[in-house]
């Protein structure tokens, strides 16, 4: 019974000591990014087209989908909501059965961005004739 009585406490402490923390777990994480600036062939667009991209990753910091917001009627990424992936200075927006690649022309996209820019063209076959050329959106991260 002494022993029993010794080793209680211990037991005890031990088994309040297990913290089962579920906050150490990695959490999946979503960015969301305000369009700053952009141009079109150069030229800085005026009105700025309203437009903010939410890209999400998964708990182990891998791009797995995006939204965005706005009106904007020419952007980088294809509707409302999609999946994308990168590969080097790639970045490919999909969506249903299209996809869109677009450059990665300055900064990173990465689960810690803050800010980058995308860069694509559109040609006469994807886009009416006035607006073919190459567009650059900068983005900076919404706190």
């Amino acid at each position: 019974m002494k022993k029993l009585i010794f080793f209680l406490p211990i037991i005890v402490c031990f088994l309040f000591s297990c913290d089962n923390d579920d906050n150490t777990n990695p959490q999946p994480i979503n960015l969301k990014f305000n369009l700053e600036t952009a141009t079109y062939n150069g030229n800085t667009m005026e009105p700025k087209p309203n437009y903010q991209l939410t890209l999400s990753f998964t708990a182990e910091g891998t791009p797995d989908t995006y939204s965005v917001e706005g009106d904007a009627t020419i952007t980088p990424s294809i509707g409302n909501t999609g999946t994308w992936t990168i590969s080097g200075n790639i970045l490919t927006f999909n969506n249903l059965n299209e996809s869109r690649e677009v450059s990665i022309s300055s900064g990173a996209v990465n689960n810690e961005s803050t800010n980058f820019s995308l860069s694509w063209e559109f040609d006469k076959t994807q886009i009416s004739l006035n607006k073919v050329g190459e567009y650059t959106y900068n983005f900076t991260l919404l706190e």
